[in-house]
């Protein structure tokens, strides 16, 4: 028997999210399949590797919000996988940080990861 190792309940929830190589100019669309406070798997083609870092940007529907929560993560790699019907590729990833945006800009996104 598998034993379940999440310390927080995992929500189903199908949004876009755009994946950041740091240290690259690459932006990667992509689409969540869950989150979690610790937590996302993403569904994404894009040339990653485990244990790698990458930053992650969403936008949270929010019910009493007029418009959506922005969201930075800087999260690690944990899991790969391919999903054998679909092919799609699938990336489990940890949250390490994160912060709430403002505005649109890149600066501001880059700037919430540095320490």
């Amino acid at each position: 028997m598998i034993q379940e190792r999440r310390i927080s309940p995992r929500f189903s929830l199908q949004m876009p999210i755009k994946l950041m190589l740091p240290g690259t100019d690459l932006k990667i669309p992509g689409t969540t399949r869950d989150i979690a406070a610790g937590g996302i798997f993403i569904y994404a083609d894009a040339p990653l590797f485990l244990n790698e870092e990458i930053d992650l940007l969403l936008n949270l529907p929010f019910q009493s919000s007029i418009s959506p929560i922005r969201v930075a993560c800087h999260a690690k790699i944990l899991r790969l996988e391919q999903d054998t019907m679909s092919g799609k590729k699938g990336i489990a990833v940890a949250i390490q940080k994160f912060d709430f945006l403002t505005d649109d800009s890149l600066e501001e996104i880059e700037s919430a990861f540095r320490d």
